[in-house]
């Protein structure tokens, strides 16, 4: 397990040092949450065909340059994790989704903290405003 994670970092080439675009480029689009998990499968063989191809695809794959993956991690102890990325290209976001078809794949758009704080503080002042009338 520990040795496909590896592999799946260094073939997608998000190894250290952190896993975004450099820091002095500014990222755009909207950001997701991605949740993987493997799709389960007959028997202990063919689950074991099924991450021989995933590192099969993972070496030869190559990550648009439209999607920021800003991390990507693994659940300990299971064969599934989570990938921040920001895009606006939601094709290249399908297609990479669809090249690695053995896994499931939840996405969820999120947003940075100060920005959700900033529309609730502008909900509250607009029920404030109501409240007045």
């Amino acid at each position: 397990m520990k040795a496909l994670c590896i592999a799946l970092v260094v073939a997608l080439g998000l190894a250290a040092p952190g896993l975004a675009q450099q820091e002095d480029q500014a990222s755009s689009g909207q950001k997701y949450v991605v949740t993987w998990t493997d799709r389960p499968v007959g028997s202990y063989q063919e689950y074991e065909a099924a991450q021989e191809r995933i590192l099969q695809l993972f070496q030869a794959y190559q990550v648009p340059e439209t999607l920021d993956i800003q991390q990507f991690v693994v659940r300990v102890g299971e064969y599934g994790g989570y990938m921040v990325v920001q895009t606006d290209d939601l094709e290249a976001m399908h297609e990479f989704f669809s090249v690695f078809g053995t896994f499931r794949f939840k996405v969820e758009p999120v947003l940075d903290v100060m920005d959700a704080v900033n529309a609730e503080v502008g909900a509250i002042g607009f029920r404030k405003q109501v409240d007045a009338q």
